[in-house]
């Protein structure tokens, strides 16, 4: 016996919106907002689109009948949003859009202006000068989330949450010859250490940095600190930031070698 099946000749036009739809907001940050979203389909699977008027924010997906959670980008600090949920299928049938309210954190002045007056730069992450690599966040298995966002107009910050560890890979390569200091900022509200590592191809030092909660840390590190290490300054292609306890969180901003 083989190939029995049943058959019809015709397509089954699928007219049946999502039903049961729901929207949950879960928690905030300073840039994003978490939220859970749930609906039902005869499709099987329900696509979600998260926007804020006409402009889409996040987009997801789950099976019928499953809770599912989407993270949203791009958010402004201290500011209340009402988003709408749109869940639809893969044929384009929509549901009517659900409201969510989510309200992100108060976040932290910006860091103090660098002074630049009289010294030489060479920038890696700041808006103090132009220029500057692209700077890929790296994989490897870290719990750490980054979020970019902006404190004022024109200053971006990254925000480091669940913080292990977490690596920046740079293009193109920073050549940073002749320079005296590295400069960073950092804001914590939980931690106080992090260690700080350049990395050039087969070399990397670790210089441990003490941070004050709930305030900026400006913090000028000598290179000469990481002279055992043999880095070679004209070709710094990383950048890792590691912390001595899991899941704490902190914004950094102002990353530059100096002289």
């Amino acid at each position: 016996v083989d190939n029995v099946f049943f058959y019809r000749t015709t397509a089954i036009e699928d007219t049946e919106k999502p039903a049961n739809v729901t929207a949950t907001a879960v928690s905030t940050d300073y840039f994003s907002a978490l939220i859970a979203v749930s609906a039902t389909d005869n499709m099987g699977v329900v696509n979600y689109t998260v926007k804020n008027g006409d402009k889409i924010l996040a987009t997801g997906a789950a099976a019928s009948g499953m809770t599912t959670s989407i993270t949203v980008p791009g958010l402004l600090p201290n500011t209340e949003y009402t988003l709408a949920v749109i869940a639809s299928d893969d044929k384009g049938n929509a549901a009517e859009p659900v409201s969510v309210t989510a309200k992100t954190l108060a976040a932290p002045a910006p860091a103090p202006a660098p002074d630049l007056n009289n010294k030489e730069v060479v920038p890696v992450f700041t808006d103090a000068v132009e220029g500057g690599p692209f700077i890929n966040i790296g994989g490897w298995g870290q719990s750490t989330v980054v979020i970019n966002g902006q404190l004022a107009a024109g200053d971006n910050v990254m925000f480091f949450t669940n913080m292990n560890y977490l690596g920046w890979e740079l293009a193109p390569a920073v050549d940073a010859t002749d320079m005296e200091f590295l400069h960073v900022d950092f804001y914590a509200t939980d931690m106080t250490t992090v260690k700080v590592t350049p990395i050039s191809p087969g070399h990397e030092g670790v210089y441990n940095v003490t941070l004050t909660p709930n305030t900026w840390t400006s913090v000028d590190i000598p290179l000469s600190a990481y002279a055992a290490n043999n880095i070679e300054w004209n070709n710094i292609f990383q950048f890792k930031f590691m912390n001595p306890v899991d899941g704490n969180e902190f914004l950094v901003d102002n990353v530059y070698f100096w002289q």
